[in-house]
Formats: C-alpha cells, sequence, structure tokens
C-alpha cells in the first residue's frame, strides 16, 4: 500500500478515476477538503468521512477503494480527508508554520528547527511546546508513543500553567507529529500530522471537534455546511483506535434499524477474520477520556462525554444513522484499511436494502 499518496494532486487524481469530484471549499495551506459523488441519484444520502485525523491512514485508504467503486442506488458522498493540511505531513507543516524549508530527519532536527525558529512556551523532558508566529508546535521525541501523548499533554499543560491559555487561543493552530501507536513505513517526518485549535476556556480540540458550535476551525465549518446541504441518513465516519480490535461508536439513542447497520458492520468485520476489541483491551490507551465510555454489545461502545462535538454525535443527535468506526492501530495499515472497507461496506448495504 502506498503510504506516499500525501499530496493534493495525486489525492484529487485517485478520486478522479471512479468520477465526479467536487471541491468543498480551501482551508489551510491552501488546500482543498475534495468529495467524491458517487452511486445513484437516490434519497436519502449517504456520506462517508475519514482524515479527520490524519495519521489515521487506514481509514482513508478505505475511502479512497470506495470512491473507486461503490454499488448503491443511493446519493454518495466520499470526504477521505477531512484535515488536509495534517494529511501533507509534519515536515511539511513545520516547515509552513516557520515560513521556509528546514532540514528534518530525526528527532534532534526537530528540536533544533523549532528552539532556533520559535518560542519556547514549556519544556518538560523530551516534551517542546513552542510558539511560531501564528502558530504553535508540539513535539515529543520518539517515532511512537505508548499513549496520544503529544497532544494529550497540552490540556493538562494549560490547566497547570493558564497563563498559556489566551497565547495558544490566539493561534490559528496548534501541530502535533502523529500520535497512535502504529507501524510505520518509510520517512515518518513526511507522514500525517495532528492539527488542532485551542479554545480561551482552554478546550483543546482536533478536526473532530467544534460540531454544532459557533466558533469553529475552517475544516470544521465547510464539512458541517456541506453535510446539513445534502441532509444523509447514513453517516459512516472511519477513524483509528488502539490495540488490535474494531469497534464502533453507537449512538446511546439507537432505533432497531440503527442496530441493524451496526450489527451488519461488526458482522462482515469477523466474517473475514477480524476480532472485536474489548474495554479492557482500551482502557489503558484511553487515560482520563475513558469516562462514559461502555461496551454495549460485540464491538459497540457508548463514546461518553468527550466526544460531544464530534461529527458522529452531531449527527447522531439529529437522529440520523452515524457510525463512528475504529480500528486498532496495532494492525498493519493494509489490514486497517481492510477492515474499514469491509464494515463501511456492509453498511451501505444494509441501508440500501431497507430502502428498496
Amino acid at each position: 500500500m502506498d503510504e506516499s499518496l500525501h499530496t493534493q494532486a495525486r489525492l484529487k487524481a485517485a478520486l478522479e478515476e471512479g468520477g465526479e469530484v467536487r471541491s468543498l471549499g480551501t482551508v489551510l495551506g491552501g488546500y482543498e477538503i475534495l468529495c467524491a459523488v458517487r452511486g445513484g441519484d437516490r434519497q436519502p444520502s449517504i456520506v462517508v468521512t475519514a482524515g479527520a485525523h490524519a495519521d489515521e491512514l487506514g481509514g482513508v485508504y478505505a475511502a479512497l477503494r470506495m470512491a473507486e467503486c461503490l454499488d448503491t442506488p443511493h446519493q454518495t458522498f466520499i470526504i477521505p480527508v477531512r484535515d488536509p493540511f495534517g494529511f501533507h505531513g509534519f515536515r511539511r507543516a513545520v516547515q509552513f508554520c516557520v515560513g521556509r524549508p528546514v532540514r528534518i530527519e530525526g528527532p534532534d532536527d526537530v528540536v533544533r528547527v523549532l528552539k532556533s525558529e520559535g518560542e519556547l512556551l514549556h519544556e518538560d523532558g523530551s516534551f517542546l511546546l513552542v510558539k511560531t508566529g501564528p502558530f504553535a508546535i508540539a513535539f515529543d521525541v520518539g517515532t511512537d508513543f505508548p499513549t496520544s501523548s503529544v497532544g494529550r499533554n497540552i490540556e493538562p499543560l494549560l490547566k497547570s500553567r493558564p497563563e498559556l491559555v489566551p497565547i495558544l487561543a490566539g493561534c490559528q493552530r496548534v501541530i502535533s507529529p502523529y500520535n497512535l501507536p502504529m507501524p510505520r513505513y518509510g520517512d515518518v517526518y513526511d507522514q500525517a500530522c495532528r492539527s488542532m485549535k485551542v479554545t480561551p476556556d482552554g478546550f483543546v480540540g482536533n478536526m473532530n471537534r467544534f460540531f454544532g458550535e459557533k466558533e469553529q476551525p475552517e475544516e470544521v465549518a465547510i464539512l458541517q455546511k456541506f453535510t446539513e446541504t445534502v441532509r444523509p441518513a447514513l453517516v459512516l465516519d472511519l477513524h483509528e483506535g488502539y490495540g488490535r480490535g474494531f469497534y464502533i461508536y453507537v449512538s446511546e439513542d439507537r432505533t432497531p434499524f440503527m442496530d441493524q447497520i451496526a450489527d451488519s458492520m461488526v458482522a462482515a468485520v469477523k466474517a473475514h477474520g477480524g476480532a472485536t476489541a474489548t474495554v479492557e483491551e482500551l482502557t489503558p490507551y484511553w487515560g482520563p477520556i475513558a469516562e462514559g465510555r461502555t461496551m454495549v454489545s460485540d464491538g459497540l461502545l457508548y463514546s461518553g462525554p468527550t466526544t460531544a462535538s464530534s461529527f458522529g454525535t452531531f449527527w447522531e443527535k439529529k437522529g440520523v444513522a452515524s457510525f463512528t468506526q475504529e480500528t486498532g492501530g496495532l494492525n498493519p495499515l493494509s489490514w486497517r484499511a481492510d477492515l474499514q472497507e469491509w464494515s463501511a461496506r456492509a453498511a451501505i448495504e444494509t441501508f440500501t436494502e431497507s430502502y428498496r
């Protein structure tokens, strides 16, 4: 699997091979949020998204595969990369933030660049937080982390050092390297990073937060406006989680129809030899965000209050069949993409059958 699929031109070319492609809008860095239009004209529509956390490539590749070939009469909108700035890699993001090309081939280079190009806001062991122009960059040494430590270190830091809140809230973005512990191949600094926004009250949100709120990053505002226009009845948001098992976040107010779709997704994964995750497997990774996360049934979880402003929850609140699916990040990328694709196709098939 080609992990170098990161440039806007390659992404657009891959989508155009299967049919119509729309630009929903332009975001930080001049990148477009691209949407493939597939299926037929039947309503209600279906929306499939991925890449809200740009380092979660399994969902991105599954979305691209579905854009190549999708059998449903329902009009379907596939948005494979919701954070194109982050998707284009940590090195590019740092270069954009500092305003010039820089040499980054290892962690020592990152530390050198950040300390020479920006204002050091905080340093604790190997963790750095630096402000450069209208951006902040968080970094920790290493190529993988036991949890999403880089991004998650920021919110506790702001609680202990509240004087940093207005500084970060005034930044266009806070950038960190990829967060999930998962296999990496090739040049890790060329791979996707996380972009976040800090609010005046110290909340640190990524591009899967801020839905339904007044103040939104443009990536969120563009997606919300578009999906409210097409009014989907099925929403699939493809993410990658922890451990090795597959799991889905479902609505606490779901209907029998929603259960039918969710069960078909889990069944498809198991039919291909995949395993579902357990709470015992996931809890050590979740840390403080574990509050309210409970297993409903095999492979199905409630997400709890920490995802109240996520894209999936936004549509759940509207009574839509909305599912946030997660693959275990410790698996190889090709297997993670397979699991995402099988489960999403099963959901669309079940949805389509119900409208015949």
